[in-house]
C-alpha cells in the first residue's frame, strides 16, 4: 500500500526548511519512469464520486476566516500535482489548499457512502485575490525539495510555497516603470522548471531564475516600440501562459485583447520572435508573424485558459464569454483545427485540460456540466449534468483515471434573506454550490463490486 501524501507532510514537517529548488537531473530520470507507465483505462460510461469536498467552503467555515458570503466561497481553480499525489485548488476566499488524492481502491472520502468529509491537509493564505498558481512541473513526493507550487495575487508578489510543510520558501517582486510592485496575472514554470515567467499589464512578460529570489529578473516587452509599429503586438493584459512540452522552449500567451501568441523563451526579448495565432485587431503588418486569421474564422473572448497537447503541436484555447475551446496547430498556425462547444455565459474563468494519453480534452461551463471531448474527433465522449453549479475547475489526474471538478460562481443574494433563504431548502442548497469532486473512471480493472454507474 501507497504511503499517504498526509503521512509525508507530517515526516517532512519535522525535518529542516527546504532550499531554492537546484537542477537535478536524477529527478528528472524518475520523473521519466512515471511517465512510461503504462496508462490506464478510461471508461466515462461508468463513474463514480470517491472524493467530495464542501465544508470548507461553506458559509460556517467562510465566516471564521473572511467576511465574504457562502455563496460566495466558491472554487477558482484546481490542479493535480505532476505525480498526481495530490490536488491544489484555489478559492475566493484568499486560500489555496492542498488535498491528498483519493485511493480509488479505498473510496475514501465518499459522501455517498457516509464517510467522513474529505478536508485539506495543509492550507496557505494569500492576502489578496489569487489569480494564477502552478506547480513545479517535476514534482515528485520522493523529492521534498521538489514539492513546490508558485502562486500570483493582487498587489503582491509571486510566492513559492512548500507543498510538504506549507511554508514560504522565496518570493519573486516585479516593479513597473514607477518602481512600484507590479502582480503578475498569470504565472508558469517554464519546461525545464529553471524559470518562473508571469504575464502581467501593459503587454510585459517577466522572467525569474527561480535560484534566485527578489528583483533580479529580466523583461520581455509583447509590444513594438515605435510610431510605425503603434497598433501591432499583443497589447493588454496577459492572462494566460503555457510552456510546450516538449521542452522546445516555446510558449502560448494568452491576452484579454483576444489574442494568442507563441514566444521562443530563449530569444532576448524581441517582439520579432513572436507567432501569431489569432488577434481580433490585427492588420496582418507585424514583424516575425507568419500566419494570419480573419475574424471571420474565429471569433473568441478574452483569453483566461491555455492547454498544451502532450505532443507538443497543438494548443486549445478558451476565453471568458467564449462559447467554445479552440484547437491549434502550431506548425502551421493558420485556420483551427476545431473547436469544442461549451457554454460560457459569465467572464468566469473556466478551466480546460487534457489528460496524459492526450486522447480526451475536459473543459468547464456555466451550466454546470463538465464535458469530456474526444481530441482526434471531436466528439463529445461524456457529460457530468450533475453538479449544483457552473463548473470553474477541471483536472485530470496524470497517474490514475481519476477527475476533479470544482464548482461555484459569485452569485449576488437579494435583499430580502426570506426570498434568498427560504424554507425550503435553499439554503442548504447555496451552502452546497460550492464543491470540489473526484470522479473514478476506471475501465475494466475496477473491481466488479465498484463499478457503480452514474447516469449522464
Amino acid at each position: 500500500m501507497r504511503k499517504s501524501f498526509a503521512a509525508k507532510v507530517a515526516k517532512v514537517a519535522r525535518a529542516p526548511s527546504q532550499p531554492v529548488l537546484q537542477y537535478n537531473q536524477e529527478q528528472d530520470e524518475q520523473q521519466e519512469e512515471v511517465q512510461q507507465q503504462p496508462l490506464q483505462q478510461w471508461d466515462f460510461s461508468s463513474r463514480r464520486v470517491v472524493c467530495e469536498a464542501s465544508e470548507e467552503f461553506s458559509g460556517v467555515a467562510a465566516a471564521a476566516s473572511s467576511s465574504l458570503p457562502c455563496e460566495n466561497n466558491f472554487v477558482k481553480d484546481i490542479h493535480f500535482s505532476p505525480d498526481g499525489t495530490c490536488l491544489l485548488a484555489a478559492s475566493e476566499d484568499c486560500k489555496l489548499r492542498l488535498y491528498e488524492a483519493p485511493d480509488p481502491d479505498r473510496g475514501d472520502g465518499s459522501s455517498s457512502s457516509g464517510a467522513p468529509p474529505w478536508r485539506c491537509c495543509l492550507q496557505y493564505n494569500e492576502g489578496e485575490t489569487i489569480y494564477s498558481m502552478a506547480w513545479y512541473p517535476h514534482m515528485s513526493s520522493s523529492t521534498p525539495a521538489s514539492c513546490c507550487f508558485v502562486t500570483t495575487a493582487r498587489d503582491h508578489p509571486l510566492h513559492l510555497w512548500c507543498a510538504y510543510t506549507g511554508a514560504l520558501r522565496a518570493t519573486y517582486r516585479g516593479y513597473d516603470h514607477l518602481d512600484e510592485l507590479s502582480s503578475a496575472l498569470s504565472v508558469a514554470f517554464n519546461a525545464a522548471g529553471t524559470h518562473i515567467w508571469g504575464g502581467h499589464p501593459g503587454g510585459c512578460l517577466r522572467c525569474w531564475d527561480i535560484t534566485r529570489p527578489g528583483r533580479e529578473y529580466q523583461t520581455r516587452s509583447t509590444v513594438p516600440k515605435g510610431k510605425k509599429c503603434r497598433g501591432r503586438g499583443q497589447t493588454g493584459l496577459i492572462s494566460a501562459l503555457a510552456f510546450a512540452p516538449d521542452g522546445s522552449g516555446l510558449f502560448a500567451a494568452g491576452a484579454y485583447s483576444r489574442s494568442v501568441c507563441l514566444y521562443d523563451e530563449s530569444a532576448a526579448g524581441a517582439y520579432s520572435h513572436s507567432v501569431r495565432l489569432y488577434d481580433e485587431r490585427w492588420s496582418g503588418k507585424g514583424p516575425g508573424v507568419v500566419a494570419e486569421l480573419s475574424p471571420g474564422d474565429v471569433k473568441m473572448g478574452g483569453v483566461t485558459a491555455l492547454r498544451w497537447h502532450p505532443d507538443g503541436n497543438r494548443l486549445f484555447s478558451g476565453g471568458r464569454m467564449d462559447d467554445a475551446v479552440v484547437c491549434w496547430d502550431v506548425r502551421s498556425g493558420r485556420a483551427p483545427l476545431r473547436t469544442f462547444a461549451r457554454p460560457a455565459a459569465t467572464n468566469q474563468r473556466f478551466g480546460v485540460d487534457v489528460d496524459a494519453s492526450g486522447r480526451y480534452l475536459v473543459t468547464g461551463a456555466s451550466d454546470g456540466c463538465a464535458r469530456v471531448h474526444n481530441v482526434a474527433s471531436g466528439a463529445l465522449v461524456s457529460a457530468l449534468a450533475d453538479l449544483p453549479d457552473a463548473v470553474g475547475g477541471v483536472s485530470f489526474s496524470p497517474a490514475a483515471p481519476l477527475l476533479a471538478v470544482a464548482t461555484g460562481q459569485r452569485h449576488f443574494p437579494q435583499c430580502d434573506d426570506d426570498e434568498v433563504h427560504g424554507g425550503d431548502g435553499t439554503e442548504e442548497t447555496l451552502l452546497r454550490r460550492n464543491v470540489i469532486r473526484i470522479y473514478d473512471m476506471r475501465g475494466s480493472d475496477r473491481p466488479a463490486q465498484e463499478a457503480v454507474g452514474m447516469n449522464e
